[in-house]
């Protein structure tokens, strides 16, 4: 059994990538890994790029994103916990249901950072 790396941010995650997607997939391929993930920061930019970089290279792309994560969205608790969460695709229906988690976490906002809470992940 090989290692991959599940939780990895590519340029598309600011002021934390550990390079573009065709760099990490060229690292993992170097050092024998058949799959990588990739999960960048409240997006999805890059995931259509490095999903063809990573087949095209014969490595397995594990797609999926690092969100903000609060307990309740409408908590009026002004200093509750705030945190991050990664979620990973399982399938064609998962990567959509990412999209449309990103996109809500991008419109509700808390302090200007993009979240969700716990009803919307089960929602999704």
């Amino acid at each position: 059994m090989a290692f991959t790396h599940l939780h990895g941010h590519s340029t598309f995650s600011f002021l934390e990538a550990i390079g573009k997607p065709i760099a990490i997939v060229n690292k993992a391929k170097e050092l024998g890994m058949d799959a990588i993930g990739i999960t960048d920061y409240n997006g999805m930019y890059g995931m259509v790029r490095f999903y063809q970089i990573a087949k095209d290279a014969g490595i397995k792309p594990i797609i999926g994103v690092e969100i903000g994560f609060v307990m309740d969205i409408n908590s009026q608790i002004p200093d509750q916990h705030i945190g991050n969460i990664v979620i990973i695709a399982k399938s064609k229906e998962g990567y959509q249901s990412l999209m449309e988690l990103t996109s809500l976490a991008n419109k509700q906002d808390i302090k200007g950072k993009p979240k969700i809470d716990l009803q919307t992940l089960k929602t999704f």
